[in-house]
């Protein structure tokens, strides 16, 4: 009778393994720019969220090899150190640009590109693999500054405009629990007038 729980057991965990894995993936028109300038329009394989359909993963193109899938239906699995750029509408509706940096391993998603250059660095979680992710700044003359859990991001906000104090209080009222990029980006913007 425990025989029969285990095997029991063993199949369902194999049948909902299957199915998380490869059963919840979208393909999704992009332009895509290879590191030696060529572009092409082609289909992305992204994984998506189980339970929200709309959500994809961005790890499916920040680290490692994408899924390019052609006219005919082929897929091809190309390392990420291939690419330039990545441009696609998501299944939100959302414009998502990825782009190469060295300061990476894989492509970044730029946030904001203005004197003020923010990317969003995605990561696998080193216990169960989830995806990750890390905001960090660049401004021309500093060294890359990153938002975090355990930094004070008034601070460094305050640091990388300290010519533009009159955005001090600005930066103040973002509530960084539940930061949402368009508070920022409204910052961004500002500093850029």
């Amino acid at each position: 009778k425990n025989i029969c729980v285990i095997n029991l057991f063993i199949i369902i965990f194999s049948f909902l393994s299957f199915i998380l894995n490869f059963g919840q993936s979208e393909n999704i028109d992009s332009k895509v720019t290879f590191v030696d300038g060529k572009e092409i329009n082609t289909k992305i394989r992204f994984k998506v969220n189980l339970f929200w359909s709309d959500l994809i993963d961005e790890s499916s193109i920040a680290y490692k090899t994408i899924q390019l899938i052609d006219k005919n239906g082929e897929i091809s699995k190309t390392p990420s150190i291939n690419f330039n750029k990545i441009e696609f509408i998501d299944l939100k509706n959302k414009k998502r640009v990825f782009i190469r940096m060295p300061e990476y391993d894989g492509l970044v998603e730029l946030i904001y590109a203005g004197k003020i250059k923010w990317v969003r660095y995605y990561y696998p979680h080193g216990y169960d693999r989830s995806t990750q992710q890390a905001d960090h700044f660049y401004k021309e003359g500093f060294k890359m500054v990153g938002l975090g859990l355990f930094s004070n991001s008034r601070k460094k906000l305050k640091e990388l405009m300290y010519d533009r104090p009159d955005l001090f209080q600005l930066i103040e009222q973002i509530n960084y629990n539940r930061l949402k990029d368009e508070q920022l980006i409204e910052v961004l913007k500002k500093y850029d007038e």
